[in-house]
Formats: structure tokens, C-alpha cells, sequence
């Protein structure tokens, strides 16, 4: 009895985790303006890549725990680390062949799912935040565009500006839940 009770609350814990997992938000934000990508879980984890100072940064958070690094002090030790696995890499080529031979038939029928379904799953994003700011080069195509620009701020949420002074920027804030997908592929 008392084993049935510790598998049943185990079996119970897993389900609430897994549950947890499939509703907890997965956000990805892009701007060109500040020249920075991110994508996290908010309450749990995230990373970003940004560019500063003529530098890439790659950074990443787990709970409390935060950690950055330059790319190129990342890349000089990376470089290392490869000249001497090369070796390595050659003896285990020939196993790692005969272990992709079955993979193959996964890999189709999951890219044909989700050929099928790649609308669903892109309408399943939630966009949150979103503004664009666009110069075409050519003052009379911008002027023809000026005034749609101006009706879409008043009637949509999401603004397109169209300038005259060549920048072209992009900010981008979106939400997505591993549910909806996994319901867009399902369906």
C-alpha cells in the first residue's frame, strides 16, 4: 500500500512538471536597433547574443546563476580544444554512420508533418511586441508608403514607420507555448 502511494505521488509529480513545462512561456526578442537577441524562459532560464562595441557577447541565466562571455576570447579556446580532437573524431565517424541509417525515416515523416502544418504552427506565435521602422531608398515609393503606415498605427497594434533617413530597424517580441505547437503539429 505505502508503495503504491509513493509510485502514485511520483507519477503525480512528473505530470505536474510535465504540465508545467508545456505552459510555461518560451520568449524570443530581436532588435536591430540595439542589435540583441534573446531567447528565454522567464521565470527559469534564458540567453542572448547582442553585439557591443564591435564585439559579439553570448550570455545565458539559469535561476540565479548568470554567466557571459566574449566570442572572441570564446573562440580562441574552442579553437584549441578542436586541434586536439581531431583524432578522436575520425575513429568515431564510422559508428556514428551506421547509428544514423534509422533516424532517416523519423526525419521525413517528421519533416512532412510539419510541412503540413507549418501555417498552424506560425500562427500559433503570439507577437507581442513588434515595431518597424523602414526606408526603401526611394523618396517616391516612401511617399506612396507614408500614408498606409500612418492608417496601420491608427488601426492595428503594430506600427510600421516609414522614414526618410535610411535606417531600417526591426523590434520583435514573441511568445510562444510548447502546447500550441504541439497542438498545431497534432491537428
Amino acid at each position: 500500500m505505502i508503495l503504491l502511494l509513493i509510485t502514485l505521488s511520483i507519477l503525480l509529480i512528473l505530470f505536474v512538471l510535465l504540465a508545467l513545462i508545456l505552459w510555461m512561456p518560451l520568449c524570443l526578442q530581436i532588435s536591430s536597433k540595439r542589435q540583441y537577441v534573446a531567447l528565454s524562459i522567464p521565470p527559469l532560464a534564458g540567453g542572448h547574443l547582442s553585439w557591443e562595441g564591435g564585439e559579439f557577447s553570448l550570455g545565458y541565466r539559469l535561476l540565479f546563476w548568470r554567466r557571459a562571455w566574449n566570442m572572441p576570447v570564446l573562440l580562441t579556446k574552442i579553437s584549441k580544444k578542436e586541434a586536439e580532437s581531431t583524432s578522436l573524431e575520425e575513429k568515431e565517424s564510422s559508428s556514428k554512420r551506421k547509428r544514423k541509417a534509422g533516424k532517416k525515416r523519423w526525419g521525413k515523416f517528421l519533416l512532412r508533418k510539419l510541412r503540413k502544418n507549418a501555417w498552424d504552427i506560425l500562427r500559433s506565435f503570439k507577437i507581442r511586441y513588434w515595431n518597424v521602422n523602414l526606408d526603401t531608398d526611394d523618396f517616391i515609393l516612401n511617399a506612396y508608403l507614408y500614408p498606409v503606415s500612418v492608417a496601420w498605427c491608427i488601426w492595428g497594434r503594430h506600427p510600421i514607420r516609414i522614414n526618410f533617413d535610411g535606417k531600417q530597424e526591426i523590434e520583435l517580441d514573441l511568445v510562444q507555448r510548447p502546447i500550441r505547437v504541439l497542438y498545431a503539429i497534432l491537428k
